[in-house]
């Protein structure tokens, strides 16, 4: 057994990867590094790293190339670790490091973090990334308040993250000076009642502004009997037969969900309710403004 096939265990845990420090503690010199190059038993990933198979390209793997040029354990984090548990869109790479360990890695953002723990990391096909609690503690420190309630929102509304763990977590982090700690705590702070029942991001951010406006009591999830069928309204005023419907892009885009969607809205609305419907577009501060409007709207046509 040679020793490029003595490396494989580890260049399978590291998506085919391996560093030039690793190949030269397993006996290689440059020179033989080189030879692997020329042979094709070793491809150029990017400087300092080498792929025991052709190079494919992917984010996973340019991931976990940034981690093993930082020399010490790392892991994707902030945006990038929000894109990898589906939170956030990002083609940004981010890792964090704990400090005081240092690293440049080119066209990589480098966090050195004080608190980073390694029960704070995990993985997603191999690549390490920081687990979806620590993920969205440190979204504080890269994302306006808004977008730290709406991720933190969804997370807790598709069971990705606990409520108590992320209290818990933040507390430990939020040492004084630590930026975005109190984002978390004021996020959590301020869920409305009846938010679990919510099932999505949208829905709550929806829900906390209507909270927030003096308006008659919304229920999440709330189901509204007809001849025609009985229908789940995202949200709904019953006392003033209001329901709201949020139309998101994955469910409500396809000729045969909108058609769907206006024959549901026609036996709804037969049966004396008002139905208001809001879109991705409503969910920025400042569509949110205007949805309130629509809603408030609705509601004084109904007394």
């Amino acid at each position: 057994m040679n020793s490029l096939d003595r490396l494989g265990p580890t260049a399978a845990s590291q998506l085919g990867l391996l560093t030039r420090r690793q190949l030269l503690g397993a006996g290689f010199d440059n020179n033989a590094i080189e030879a692997a190059v020329r042979s094709g038993d070793l491809y150029r990933a990017r400087r300092g790293v080498y792929a025991t198979a052709p190079v494919d390209g992917s984010r996973h793997q340019r991931i976990v190339a940034a981690c093993l040029l930082s020399n010490t354990w790392a892991a994707a984090s902030h945006l990038c670790a929000a894109s990898l548990w589906d939170l956030w869109t990002s083609d940004q790479i981010e890792i964090s490091i704990p400090h005081p360990a240092k690293a440049s890695v080119p066209d990589v953002t480098v966090h050195r973090s004080r608190d980073l723990d390694r029960a704070h990391v995990t993985r997603i096909d191999r690549v390490p990334v920081t687990t979806p609690t620590r993920t969205i503690c440190d979204l504080g420190l890269v994302l306006p308040e808004f977008e730290v309630h709406r991720v933190l929102d969804h997370a807790l509304a598709i069971g990705l993250v606990d409520v108590d763990e992320v209290a818990v977590l933040r507390k430990r982090i939020g040492r004084p000076g630590r930026n975005g700690a109190g984002m978390i705590r004021r996020a959590i702070e301020s869920r409305p009642a009846g938010i679990e029942a919510a099932e999505s991001g949208p829905e709550i951010a929806l829900l906390r502004v209507l909270a927030t406006s003096a308006l008659p009591e919304v229920h999440p999830q709330y189901w509204i009997d007809t001849p025609g069928g009985r229908f789940r309204a995202d949200l709904a005023m019953p006392t003033h037969r209001i329901a709201i419907e949020y139309d998101g892009e994955a469910w409500h885009s396809s000729a045969s969900q909108i058609e769907a969607d206006g024959r549901r809205q026609c036996l709804i609305e037969a049966e004396g309710w008002t139905v208001v419907r809001a879109t991705a577009a409503d969910l920025s501060p400042e569509g949110l403004v205007a949805f309130r409007g629509r809603v408030l709207d609705a509601v004084h046509s109904r007394r």
